[in-house]
């Protein structure tokens, strides 16, 4: 029993990844299309690209990721609210921390390394920024989908 529930486990862990790196794609097209409007750090930025990520998340989320685990209608509401939460509060805040000065010896050195493909350093910025938001908030997605929002009622 415990090597198939091991087994279960690493194949949710697998798809979440896939799910999360195609939920992450959208919402860096989306982010890259807002930051030159409302700028790197607003709330305004981050906002919109995480409301448009959260629709994308939750339908595949549900569908494919925990679609085992259905606990009923309670499940959509944990998701949007824990979700309203991460768009509001905490990518904002990771944004804006992420974007403060104290980051751009790290940007400054991406921009070398990466000097020869060519990427202007307000790209290699925003990309920074981005990814080491998303990379914190799938931890954090991961948890609280695995624990909270997608949990099996016993």
């Amino acid at each position: 029993m415990k090597q198939a529930e091991k087994h279960s486990n690493n194949r949710v862990k697998v798809i979440f990844i896939i799910v999360g790196i195609i939920v992450t794609i959208i919402n860096y097209v989306a982010f890259l299309i807002l930051a030159p409007i409302f700028g790197n750090g607003n709330w305004s930025t981050w906002a919109g690209a995480g409301s448009v990520a959260v629709i994308t998340a939750l339908i595949l989320h549900s569908c494919f990721t925990w679609r085992h685990r259905k606990s009923g209608r309670n499940e959509g509401i944990k998701f949007l609210v824990y979700n309203l939460f991460l768009i509001t509060a905490l990518q904002p805040f990771l944004g804006w921390f992420f974007s403060s000065g104290i980051w751009d010896w790290l940007y400054d050195l991406a921009f070398w390394v990466t000097s020869w493909v060519g990427w202007s350093i307000e790209f290699v910025y925003r990309t920074g920024i981005f990814g080491l938001t998303a990379i914190i908030t799938m931890v954090v997605n991961f948890l609280v989908y695995d624990r909270l929002v997608f949990k099996i009622n016993r």
